[in-house]
């Protein structure tokens, strides 16, 4: 729509791409990572690519490296490799030699995860067993020192920011979870914020039109199954504010 010089919002589909995408032609939509593994395949082979990997989980996979470690920046690794290989291996581990606060892989639209997922190897069977999602290859490390809630803000900001607003459910939706996040970091949750949380995510996944309202959810979910003690403590140091006096 963009590119047509219109609205930048998603399509109807079916017609899908290939069969009617730009301009009403047939269009590929894949990414970069794709297209590139294309030419070595073609010239050496199938069981080249497969050499690579694991047997369910053939070939590699590019890692944007990123936050509180040594060395930032892109590694190409077999599928397989382990978050704790990324970090320490290739990344140097975490400045200062901290501890691990939380991780945030495959980018904003992606799951915040705790040091015991460390071990966890990252092919596509082992990720859907764990719940974990890599999306774009983003590995953002977050040291002991960063607060969990202000940057679950900052995410809920950026999708509230990024919504084209064409569905109610991610425009309303994603402005409802950065007004509950915000109440969480500001200490001025009610007790029910969870549960209007929970239900929010629900709905975003369920009901939004395009692939940035279903996505949404993964961070906010992700961080609620994984550390909810961090959650609690905000609820449990809330102070509601009174919006309005009784009539004496």
């Amino acid at each position: 729509e963009s590119i047509e010089n219109h609205r930048g919002e998603p399509r109807n589909k079916p017609p899908f791409p290939p069969q009617q995408g730009l301009f009403g032609k047939p269009t590929v939509v894949n990414n970069v990572e794709t297209f590139a593994n294309v030419p070595p395949i073609l010239l050496n082979g199938s069981d080249w690519f497969k050499s690579f990997g694991t047997p369910s989980s053939a070939g590699t996979k590019v890692f944007s490296l990123s936050g509180d470690i040594v060395n930032r920046g892109i590694v190409e690794a077999p599928l397989g490799v382990t978050l704790r290989e990324l970090i320490y291996d290739f990344g140097g581990g975490v400045k200062g030699g901290k501890h691990i606060g939380f991780i945030q892989t495959g980018g904003s639209a992606g799951t915040v995860l705790t040091d015991k997922f460390l071990d966890i190897p990252l092919d596509f069977a082992s990720m859907k067993t764990n719940n974990v999602s890599i999306g774009s290859g983003v590995i953002l490390v977050a040291s002991e020192d960063v607060p969990l809630l202000p940057f679950l803000a900052e995410v809920a900001h950026f999708f509230w920011h990024e919504s084209c607003g064409k569905c109610t459910p991610c425009r309303e939706g994603t402005l409802q979870v950065k007004t509950i996040m915000d109440s969480l970091v500001n200490r001025t949750a009610d007790p029910a914020s969870l549960q209007r949380l929970g239900r929010l995510l629900n709905t975003l996944n369920d009901t939004s039109f395009c692939g940035l309202g279903q996505a949404a959810p993964l961070a906010f979910e992700s961080a609620l199954r994984n550390f909810p003690e961090v959650f609690d403590q905000a609820l449990a140091e809330s102070h509601v504010p009174e919006t309005c006096q009784e009539e004496t």
